[in-house]
């Protein structure tokens, strides 16, 4: 066993931006002539045949709509004999509604007259849909919808928003079988004066499905409404005051503590666009954090997503920047997670508006790519970065830190499944480094030792980053 022994060096308030740059390649491919004003993007395996394939519709150049599929390395093809309805304004999902094991396509928008539609299309299994007219949903345009399953029958339910006859609503719909759907009218849902977005979350670990709906009447709100378990709702008395009219808000765990936070992208609904992030106590009190600064958009989206394949969730952010109107300020960009719910400057992507976005692995190399679909043109982004696999190895890698709580110095046992040059760093809670040096380690187990003498009483982040730039992270607390 090799053993390393460190010597604590200390610094002065440093915070903790260690970037990788993440890398992404823009693809050439002219398959998707669809550019969406307002449009929407859904993905999914649609055929069963392992690869992510897309839905788009739009109005650019003319309304349209099409199914594209994956040949598995990235490359897509539209299928030709379906038919879809071109919609603007419009949301898109896949989900199996019907319950034979395949992804249906359900989505809502306006058409060029502007006709209002919501429209629901069967899946046989082999990426071939039929339209079902019949399924109970309401019509509407610049909405908003997410699927789960709310009273635990094993079927798809759906919480929905948008504008029906230019009068804006929210409502909750259960699935009785066979993709038809009963408006649950015992959901207390709040009037609206602005339609927003809604998602499905567990926000406190009780095993329900709860939701937020995030909008304005009087003021902007984004409230949280709690699963008894039934599928009967009540509000929680933690919300937020601010809401998303043309934003956007998503939910994941952003600070790896295992509950399920929230970002939400206000839009128009302030001056400034914000893009805040709230994190989750784990009893569904979300608390606005102060370390990020996220540039606001309106007319976009936002994502979560692990693109470095670190353990943690990045963020994408799409649409029109909070600096004003015109070309110039459309902007994509992705945020790496640096841990400590601090995020990097970004990496910029070709700007968009009236934007949406998804993230799957598109040419099967196990990384997370990007497909945005907005104005001026949709591209696909593949990921370029290197940690996946890696990451992965490191992620999982049973490394052990003793004596924890420690006093004067804490042990790191680390096997490592390949000559490596690891980065050390201690962090205090307030984002100082107060530890930052390389250390060679051998195929094998290695044994490093840090003296924590110097440190003052509390909670510390150890991060070990190797060569590629995978990265673990475990908690010291500081007797």
């Amino acid at each position: 066993m090799k053993k390393i022994t460190l010597s604590v060096l200390v610094f002065g308030a440093i915070t903790t931006a260690f970037s990788q740059n993440l890398s992404f390649t823009k693809s050439n491919q002219s398959f998707i002539n669809i550019a969406t004003r307002n449009g929407t993007v859904a993905e999914g395996d649609v055929d069963e045949d392992g690869d992510v394939d897309v839905f788009i519709s739009g109005n650019r150049p003319n309304f349209d709509a099409a199914l594209y599929l994956n040949d598995g390395n990235g490359n897509f093809t539209r299928k030709t004999n379906t038919s879809f309805v071109g919609l603007d304004l419009a949301h898109a999902d896949f989900a199996d509604l019907d319950g034979d094991g395949d992804l249906d396509l359900f989505y809502t928008g306006r058409d060029w007259q502007p006709m209002h539609y919501a429209l629901l299309y069967l899946n046989d299994g082999n990426g071939n849909f039929t339209q079902k007219e019949s399924h109970g949903l309401p019509i509407c345009s610049e909405g908003d919808f997410e699927f789960g399953d709310i009273d635990n029958d094993q079927d798809l339910d759906i919480i929905i928003t948008g504008y029906r006859n230019s009068n804006p609503f929210v409502e909750l719909y259960r699935n009785v079988g066979s993709a038809q759907f009963v408006l649950k009218t015992t959901a207390n849902l709040p009037a609206l004066t602005k339609s927003g977005n809604v998602a499905f979350l567990d926000c406190d670990n009780d095993q329900d499905l709860d939701f937020f709906v995030s909008g304005s009447n009087t003021s902007a709100f984004t409230n949280l409404y709690l699963n008894n378990g039934l599928g009967d709702y009540t509000l929680s008395s933690n919300n937020i005051s601010e809401g998303s009219f043309m934003g956007d808000i998503e939910v994941g765990d952003s600070d790896k503590d295992g509950d399920l936070d929230l970002i939400i992208a206000t839009g128009m609904n302030t001056s400034l666009r914000d893009v805040n992030l709230y994190l989750n106590n784990g009893s569904g009190l979300f608390v606005k954090s102060s370390n990020t600064h996220f540039v606001g958009v309106a007319a976009g989206d936002v994502q979560f997503a692990d693109f470095d394949s670190d353990g943690d969730n990045d963020v994408l952010i799409t649409g029109l920047s909070s600096s004003g109107f015109g070309g110039s300020k459309n902007m994509a960009t992705v945020y790496e997670n640096l841990g400590l719910n601090q995020f990097s400057n970004g990496t910029p992507l070709s700007g968009v508006v009236y934007s949406r976005s998804v993230v799957a692995d598109f040419n099967g190399d196990n990384k997370k790519d990007i497909l945005i679909c907005g104005e001026p043109s949709t591209s696909l982004y593949f990921n370029d970065n290197l940690t996946t696999g890696v990451g992965e190895q490191l992620e999982n890698n049973t490394f052990k830190l003793y004596p924890n709580p420690s006093n004067d110095y804490v042990f790191v046992e680390y096997p490592s499944f390949k000559n490596d040059k690891l980065t050390v760093r201690v962090i205090s809670s307030e984002g100082s480094v107060m530890y930052n040096q390389y250390h060679h380690v051998s195929h094998g187990n290695n044994t490093i030792s840090i003296s924590t003498e110097t440190l003052s009483k509390g909670l510390y982040i150890l991060n070990i980053e190797n060569e590629v730039g995978a990265k673990v992270s475990k908690k010291i607390f500081k007797q």
